[in-house]
C-alpha cells in the first residue's frame, strides 16, 4: 500500500483503549468492586462468545476506529458517519445532524475517556471534542491545536491529555488548554502521528507513518527505526506491556522492546500477516494483535492463534483498534466489518474448529473411562484429553450418520445409524445388525441395558430387546403408544419407559401402560425421558413443554409458565438441585424447587436463566441429547457442535447500575439535575437503561413514581415510560435493574424532582379569593344593611304618621248633631266616612244594619 493511500486511510488507533496509568487504576477499581472477568486463556480462540454489531444492529457505518468505555459503563464506538454510544443493547449516534456546531465532521479518529468525568473525541478534521456531563465542548485550532485532525489520544499523569495529529505533531492539553506543541523543532522526524502512549514510569511514546517510533523525554524527541533494529519506520501502534515490554506494530512485523534492544515477530513466528494495526495486552497478561489482512490474533508464551473472516462470525480480516472492558470482554474495531465482542461465556463449544468432522451430533455417552462419544453425520467421535478421535466407514462403520451411542457391561460399543442398522464394536471387531437379523427398523434412535442384562433397542418401526442373542419386537399391536421410539429409561423400580411420536408408554415386564394427551400429556412427541434424584420422571416433548410424573400424576410446564421454549429435546440435572433444558432456543435452567412451588400454585410463573449465543453456544439450537460427566459438567448436543458447561463455575453478575438517560416535559429536555417544573405541565417522559455489556437481554427493569404509584411496574424493552398531567407535589422516579437470572437487588436509581402548582392552586391565590369573598360577603351586607336602615326609616315615618292620625281619631271630634259631618284643623266640615278615610288607614264596607231595614219596611207599608 502507497504513503498517500495510507494518508486516505489513516486514524487508525484508538486512544481510548489506552487509558495509561489512571485508567489502569480505574479497571483495577473496577475489578475490586465486581467479580475479576477475563477471557479464559485455556479456551481456543474460537471458543470464545462471539458477538457482532453492524448496521443492521445499529451502527451508522461499519468502519470502528476507535472504542472506549465511561465510567457510567457506556461503550463509545468512533466510525466515520459519527460516535456511537452502545448500552449493551442500543445504540445512538451523535453526528452532523444531531450537533452540526460541534460534529461539523462526523469521522472519528480515537477516543480516550478519562476516569475522572470526560471523553476525549479526535475527529476528522473537526478537532478535539471534549463531552462531559452531557454537553459537548469542541477544541480547535483556534483554542491552540496545531491542526484540526487528531489522530491519537492518551492520558497522562497529572491530567494531562496527549494528543497526535495527522501533519502537526503532538500536543499537549493540561487544565483545559493547550499547553503545548512538539514538533520537528523538537526533533519529531515526522508530523504524521498514528498512535501515542504513556508508560508506567510516564514516558510518552509517539508511532510515526514513516518516522519510526519515538520517546519524549524533556522536551526533546529521541527516534528509533531501522538503524536501531527496527524492521519499519511505519509505525502504527505503541502499546507498553505490564513487564515493562513496549510493543510496537508495524508495516514488517511485530516488535518488542526489551532492555533496549527490538525483537521482530512475522509470519515465520506464526502471525497471519505482517502489517501489525493494533496490539493490546489485556489483564490476564494475553496479548491480542489486531492485523491488515490477517484479522485477530492472540499470543500466549509465544504461541500464536487467530481468527478471520469466513471462520465463525468474523466479518473483515482488518482489525483497528482493539479495547478491554471492566467487565472482562475484548472488543474489536473493524476496516468494513462492525464490532466486533469475544467474552469468555459459562459454555464453551467444540466443532469443527476444534476437530470434529461434523457439526452436527446427535447423541452423547460417557463410558467407565470417562472418554465422550458422540454420534454425528460425519462418523463416531471419541473425545479424549480434549481433542477427537474420528472414525468413519474406513474404519468399519455401516453409515457416518448416527443416530444414538452406548457401551455396555462387556465393554461393547453399540451405534445406532440412520437406516444402517445398528453396529457393534467388541474387542476391535465390528457386527452389524439389521432387519435381517430381526430388528425392527433400520433407523436406531435410542440403545438402554437393563438391570437384568438385555438391551433395548428403539428403532423408527418399533421397539426391540435383544435377549440370549435373539430379537423381540413390541409395536402399537402389543400395546405401546407409537412405533417411532425416541428415548428408552428404566427407573429405580426396575419398569421400563418409552417415549415415542405418539406418547409414552411404561412397561412393567408384562404388558404396556401408555399416557397421551388424554391422560394429561402436554405433547405426545416424547424427545426425551429423565429420572431426577428425588425419584421424579421429567419427561421431555416437541411442542407441549415439560412433563412431571409423580406418583401416577402428570404436570406440565410451557412456555406460558415461563419456560423458553415448548420444543424440549433433553434434561438434565446439576449438583445443586437445577434441572438443565435443551430448546430449540438456547438451554434453559430452571430450579426444581420453582417448579414445584408452581405445581402447588405457590408461584405464578416459572423463573429461569436463559443461554445462548453470547453464553458461548455457536447454535442457540439445541436438538438431541445431553449428559452429566462425573466430574460434575453438563454436556449438550446442538447443531453446531456440543456445547459443555461447569454449573459449578456460572458465575453471576451483579446487576448494572441504572442510568436515567434522559428526561422530557413536553417534548422538551430536561437538565441531569433536576429543577422545579412549571406548572401545566401534560407529558413528562423518562428513558432509562443499565448498561452492561457482558450479560445484555437478561437485564430486567422495573421503575415507580413515587407520590403517584404504589407499585413497581415492570418495564418494557424499551426503556421508557411517561406520566401525564401530573399534579402539583414533590415526586421521585426510582428503577432498579435485576441481575441475569432475575433477582433484584435493591440498588436504586433515582431521579427527584417537583412540580410547581400553578397560581389557581398555591396559597396566594387561595388567600386571595378568600380575601374577596370575604369583602363580598362584607358588600353584600352592608348594602343589605343600608336597605334595611332605609326600610326601618321608612316604617318608622308610617308608624309616627299612624300614631299621629290614630292620636287624632282618639281625640274630640266636632260632629253635626244633624247630617253627622265632621269638622277637621282647616275648620271645613267633611263627611264621616271622607273624614276617616282620610286619617286612617280604615275604609267603609256599605251595608244597612236591622233597624234600618225595619224602619225602611215600614215606611214602605205606610206609603204603600
Amino acid at each position: 500500500m502507497s504513503r498517500g493511500s495510507f494518508e486516505e486511510a489513516a486514524a487508525v488507533r484508538s486512544g481510548g483503549r489506552r487509558t495509561r496509568v489512571c485508567g489502569q487504576a480505574a479497571a483495577l477499581l473496577a475489578c475490586l468492586v465486581n467479580p475479576v472477568l477475563a477471557l479464559e486463556p485455556s479456551k481456543a480462540i474460537t471458543q470464545y462468545s462471539h458477538s457482532v454489531w453492524q448496521t443492521d444492529e445499529g451502527l451508522p457505518q461499519n468502519t470502528v476506529r476507535a472504542i472506549a468505555q465511561t465510567e457510567d459503563g457506556y461503550l463509545w464506538a468512533g466510525t466515520e458517519a459519527g460516535l456511537v454510544r452502545f448500552d449493551g443493547v442500543r445504540f445512538r449516534v451523535y453526528d452532523r445532524s444531531s450537533d452540526p456546531e460541534v460534529f461539523d465532521n462526523h469521522h472519528i479518529y480515537c477516543l480516550v475517556a478519562d476516569p475522572t468525568g470526560p471523553l476525549w473525541i479526535g475527529t476528522n478534521g473537526g478537532g478535539l471534542v471534549r463531552l462531559e456531563d452531557g454537553e459537548f465542548q469542541r477544541i480547535g485550532e483556534a483554542e491552540g491545536l496545531p491542526v484540526g485532525r487528531v489522530t491519537a489520544l492518551a492520558l497522562g499523569h497529572q491530567n494531562e491529555l496527549w494528543i497526535g495529529t495527522y501533519g502537526g505533531g503532538l500536543a499537549l492539553l493540561r487544565n483545559g488548554r493547550i499547553d503545548a506543541v512538539f514538533d520537528g523543532q523538537h526533533g519529531l522526524s515526522h508530523p504524521v502521528i498514528f498512535d501515542v502512549a504513556v508508560d508506567a514510569a510516564g514516558t510518552v511514546w509517539v508511532a510515526t507513518y514513516g518516522g519510526g517510533l519515538h520517546r519524549l523525554r524533556d522536551g526533546r524527541f529521541e527516534s528509533f527505526g531501522r538503524d536501531n533494529g527496527m524492521a519499519s519506520d511505519h509505525v502504527w501502534s505503541v502499546h507498553p506491556g505490564r513487564e515493562g515490554d513496549l510493543w510496537v506494530g508495524t508495516d514488517a512485523g511485530l516488535h518488542r522492546l526489551r532492555d533496549g534492544k527490538f525483537e521482530v515477530f512475522t509470519t515465520a513466528d506464526g502471525l497471519p500477516h505482517d502489517r501489525i494495526l493494533s496490539v493490546f495486552e489485556d489483564r490476564d497478561g494475553i496479548l491480542w494483535i489486531g492485523t491488515y489482512g490477517g484479522g485477530l490474533c492472540r499470543w500466549i508464551d509465544g504461541s500464536v492463534s487467530s481468527i478471520g473472516r469466513g471462520q465463525g462470525r468474523w466479518t473483515s480480516n482488518n482489525v483497528w483498534t482493539l479495547f478491554e472492558d471492566r467487565e472482562g470482554t475484548l472488543w474489536a474495531g473493524t476496516l468494513g466489518g462492525g464490532l466486533h465482542q469475544l467474552k469468555d461465556g459459562p459454555f464453551t463449544t467444540y466443532s469443527l474448529a476444534e476437530g470434529m468432522s461434523s457439526e452436527i451430533v446427535s447423541s452423547l455417552f460417557e463410558d467407565p473411562s470417562g472418554d465422550l462419544w458422540l454420534t454425528t453425520r460425519g462418523g463416531l467421535h471419541r473425545f479424549h484429553d480434549g481433542s477427537f478421535e474420528v472414525s468413519t466407514t474406513a474404519d468399519g462403520l455401516a453409515s457416518l450418520s448416527s443416530w444414538a451411542v452406548l457401551r455396555d457391561r462387556h465393554g461393547g460399543l453399540w451405534v445406532g445409524h440412520s437406516g444402517a442398522g445398528a453396529d457393534y464394536l467388541l474387542d476391535g471387531a465390528w457386527s452389524q445388525y439389521t432387519t435381517r437379523d430381526g430388528l425392527a427398523d433400520n433407523t436406531v434412535f435410542a440403545f438402554l441395558e437393563d438391570h437384568r442384562g438385555d438391551f433395548w433397542i428403539g428403532t423408527n418401526a418399533g421397539l426391540n430387546r435383544l435377549r440370549e442373542g435373539r430379537f423381540e419386537s413390541y409395536t402399537r399391536r402389543n400395546g405401546l403408544a407409537g412405533d417411532q421410539i425416541r428415548a428408552l429409561l428404566e427407573d429405580h423400580r426396575q419398569q421400563l419407559w418409552i417415549g415415542t411420536t405418539r406418547g409414552l408408554s411404561r412397561f412393567d415386564g408384562h404388558s404396556f401402560a401408555t399416557y397421551t394427551t388424554e391422560e394429561g400429556l402436554s405433547a405426545n412427541n416424547v424427545e426425551f425421558l429423565f429420572e431426577a434424584s428425588e425419584e421424579t420422571l421429567w419427561i421431555a416433548t416437541r411442542g407441549g413443554g415439560l412433563n412431571r410424573w409423580r406418583d401416577g400424576e402428570l404436570t406440565s410446564f410451557t412456555s406460558r409458565d415461563g419456560l423458553l421454549d415448548d420444543d424440549v429435546s433433553s434434561v438434565v440435572e446439576d449438583a445443586d438441585g437445577y434441572l438443565w433444558l435443551s430448546t430449540s432456543r438456547g438451554i434453559f435452567r430452571v430450579a426444581k424447587a420453582e417448579l414445584e412451588e408452581f405445581a402447588a400454585g405457590r408461584r405464578e410463573r416459572i423463573g429461569g436463566v436463559a443461554y445462548g449465543r453470547r453464553d458461548g453456544l455457536k447454535n442457540e439450537i439445541c436438538y438431541g441429547s445431553s449428559l452429566a460427566t462425573r466430574d460434575g459438567r453438563l454436556w449438550f448436543t446442538t447443531l453446531d457442535g456440543i456445547a459443555v458447561v461447569d454449573p459449578a463455575l456460572v458465575e453471576h453478575t451483579p446487576s448494572p447500575t441504572v442510568v436515567v438517560e434522559q428526561v422530557t416535559a413536553d417534548g422538551v429536555v430536561l437538565p441531569p439535575h433536576p429543577q422545579p417544573l412549571a406548572p401545566g405541565v401534560r407529558n413528562l417522559e423518562f428513558r432509562f437503561t443499565a448498561p452492561t455489556l457482558l450479560v445484555p437481554g437478561k437485564i430486567k427493569l422495573r421503575y415507580r413514581l413515587r407520590g403517584f404509584d404504589d407499585e413497581w411496574r415492570q418495564a418494557d424493552g424499551r426503556g421508557a415510560t411517561s406520566y401525564s398531567n401530573l399534579a402539583s407535589g414533590e415526586y421521585t422516579f426510582e428503577v432498579t435493574a435485576s441481575d441475569e437470572i432475575g433477582r433484584w437487588t435493591g440498588e436504586v436509581t433515582s431521579y427527584a424532582f417537583r412540580v410547581l402548582p400553578a397560581f389557581h392552586q398555591t396559597m396566594t391565590f387561595y388567600l386571595l379569593c378568600g380575601l374577596s369573598v370575604g369583602l363580598l360577603a362584607w358588600g353584600l351586607h352592608h348594602v343589605r344593611v343600608r336597605r334595611l336602615s332605609r326600610k326601618a326609616r321608612e316604617l318608622s315615618r308610617q308608624v309616627e304618621q299612624a300614631l299621629v292620625r290614630l292620636k287624632i281619631l282618639k281625640g274630640l271630634l266636632p260632629i253635626c248633631a244633624s247630617c253627622k259631618k265632621i269638622r277637621d284643623d282647616d275648620g271645613d266640615w267633611t263627611e264621616l266616612e271622607t273624614y276617616i278615610d282620610t286619617h286612617s288607614e280604615a275604609q267603609f264596607s256599605h251595608g244597612v244594619c236591622p233597624d234600618c231595614i225595619r224602619k225602611y219596611r215600614e215606611f214602605s207599608e205606610l206609603v204603600g
